[in-house]
């Protein structure tokens, strides 16, 4: 079986900012253009200040997201991801990102996922999970690299664990 979507992510969403925004402002002035690896508060001075602005509305980012799935067998799906962003709004890259993803059911209840991803915001990453289906209730739990495919060459790590119920 194979299934294609395609879907077009925030094409409509803002944020309006309307709860007394401010604006926050940090000045460092430093005494020497070098500091030392020691640095004390008499090299730096520091000054914050905030101001009131006029409320404001931000646009969400958009992003083109294909994806595919097959599943040659019962026990085995096959997915594949191509995320694009469409614009750069709230920080967000236009650099495309690519997934590769499997799950493996060699008991139906005891799904075993491993994923690679290249691209987008987060680099490489290398993602590997695990769950207990058991109709009614399901358990997942998660391992994802961040910009890097290996723990001890990526930039950090996060660890999920998921519960859903069904009625």
């Amino acid at each position: 079986t194979s299934r294609v979507g395609i879907t077009l992510i925030n094409l409509a969403g803002s944020i309006r900012w309307d709860n007394q925004p401010e604006m926050h402002t940090t000045t460092i002035q430093a005494n020497h253009f070098s500091l030392p690896s020691n640095l004390s508060d008499s090299l730096v001075t520091n000054h914050d200040s905030s101001y009131a602005i006029e409320n404001f509305t931000t646009r969400l980012p958009v992003v083109l997201d294909m994806a595919t799935s097959w599943q040659p067998s019962a026990h085995l799906l096959i997915t594949g991801e191509w995320e694009q962003g469409l614009n750069r709004s709230m920080g967000a890259t236009t650099t495309p990102r690519l997934a590769l993803g499997g799950e493996f059911k060699a008991l139906p209840v005891f799904p075993v996922r491993a994923g690679l991803s290249v691209g987008g915001a987060a680099g490489r990453s290398l993602a590997l999970g695990a769950g207990l289906d058991l109709n009614y209730w399901k358990l997942d739990l998660a391992y994802l690299t961040h910009d890097g495919i290996f723990p001890g060459s990526s930039k950090g790590f996060s660890l999920a664990l998921t519960t859903r119920f069904r009625f």
